[in-house]
């Protein structure tokens, strides 16, 4: 007994199974995420250090070379390529593809760890990472106010916004474009320094030892533990030009007399402009396995919250690669059931039956809604990929029912039945 006479001659436990596939595939479709593309996880491991000022010779005589001949030793390693320039050296460590992506990071970092003693000291601490072709920014934004300048509008995008989108599921980092933090700064005076007999180290030193909290240590009151601490910082900008520094002869000189300081912004290192206007802007990157169309939503809904509770910042939209995917994702779908619907017109064109029709008609949906569970079991997204594959598999799948229909519909017309009936058995009588 094959699967079809099994399925026609007990047709309620089939149509059963059937019914709770697709309800399960209709659930797994709603709650499937909608990306751009597949997550490929290759075995690449980065290693990043920088040293401010350091010349790339400089950089591979005493970082890069040992740096390659660290990781060189290790298992399943196929090709090391790194990329030197001004500060920077980058250390790229291709694996076999069948290594696992963790521990091949794990590997390249222990191998770091181990020469850090032979590095400069002057770097920075190495960053060991992997390749992720996933995430990344999705939406980009454009901040203006005509009330705020440039810095408070930075600030406004490092504190609020960023707090903001960061309490959004599915958010991994929201990185600003444009703009400086604010910053405190304090110009020499050389003549000023000279009548009092003080050098730039002298005014660096007071400034570190008097402006700082620290703490104090514990003291033990009414029988309770309290911490200590001595907070020595300043309040503001004139409590600043207020601190007193010590000279020669027990004298001491206030620090406005001596230097300017002016509440300013750090060094402009990059800029944003917007139809040839200079702005801020930031964009919005999406954390590891969540959906595209998700993040969109809760970031787009807490942008309408912020432009609702400050009336004087307009957040806009610049970009956004959600609408790509939803393009994209719009277009298979609508291929998926313009596929269905030719297959069933033209079983009804050609075979002028309406049970082929019917037939047709709900053997198309019961094939396709169960892999979408199946997909949602193994934990897949709906990306180009994936929807690309499933219109090829409709594309297979419309022949083949066409052609089974068809054939069906002739051995019925030749006088068959469905299926077989043994006849019952008979005893001959002598």
């Amino acid at each position: 007994m094959n699967i079809s006479t099994l399925a026609i001659r007990r047709p309620i436990p089939v149509i059963v199974l059937f019914f709770v596939l697709t309800v399960l595939g209709i659930l797994s479709f709603n709650r499937l995420p909608i990306n751009a593309d597949p997550n490929v996880n290759f075995p690449i491991v980065t290693v990043t250090v920088t040293q401010s000022g350091a010349s790339p010779d400089e950089l591979e005589n005493s970082v890069t070379r040992r740096i390659e001949d660290a990781v060189a030793g290790i298992a399943s390693v196929r090709h090391i390529t790194s990329t030197i320039s001004e500060g920077q050296s980058v250390t790229s460590v291709e694996f076999a593809l069948e290594t696992d992506s963790d521990r091949a990071v794990n590997d390249v970092r222990n191998a770091v760890s181990q020469i850090r003693s032979e590095l400069p000291q002057s770097i920075d601490s190495p960053i060991v990472d992997r390749l992720d072709t996933e995430g990344g920014a999705i939406l980009y934004y454009a901040v203006k106010s005509p009330n705020l300048d440039q810095t408070e509008l930075a600030y406004f995008i490092d504190n609020e916004i960023t707090r903001a989108l960061l309490a959004t599921q599915g958010v991994q980092q929201v990185t600003r474009l444009g703009g400086e933090k604010r910053e405190i700064r304090v110009l020499l005076d050389p003549a000023s320094l000279n009548s009092y007999g003080l050098t730039a180290v002298q005014v660096h030193n007071a400034i570190a030892q008097t402006n700082a909290n620290i703490a104090g240590g514990r003291a033990i009151l009414s029988e309770q533990e309290q911490s200590i601490r001595v907070l020595a910082s300043s309040k503001s900008l004139e409590a600043l030009k207020e601190l007193s520094i010590a000279i020669s002869g027990g004298r001491r000189v206030k620090l406005s007399q001596i230097v300017d300081i002016i509440d300013s912004h750090a060094e402009v290192r990059s800029k944003a402009r917007l139809n040839g206007k200079e702005v801020l802007a930031f964009n919005v990157s999406r954390a590891r396995g969540s959906s595209d169309t998700v993040v969109a939503n809760g970031v787009q809904s807490a942008i309408k919250s912020l432009n609702e509770q400050y009336a004087d910042i307009n957040i806009s939209e610049i970009y956004s690669l959600v609408d790509n995917t939803k393009e994209n994702y719009n277009v298979a779908i609508s291929t998926l059931l313009e596929g269905a619907f030719l297959t069933v017109l033209v079983v009804f064109l050609f075979l002028r039956s309406w049970r082929a029709t019917l037939v047709a008609a709900i053997s198309l949906p019961l094939s396709i809604l169960p892999a979408f569970a199946v997909m949602d079991m193994l934990g897949y997204t709906l990306n180009s990929i994936r929807l690309l594959a499933l219109t090829l598999v409709v594309g297979i799948l419309v022949d083949d029912a066409i052609v089974e229909i068809e054939n069906i519909e002739r051995h019925l017309s030749l006088g068959k039945r469905p299926y077989n009936i043994k006849p019952p058995l008979t005893r001959a009588t002598p």
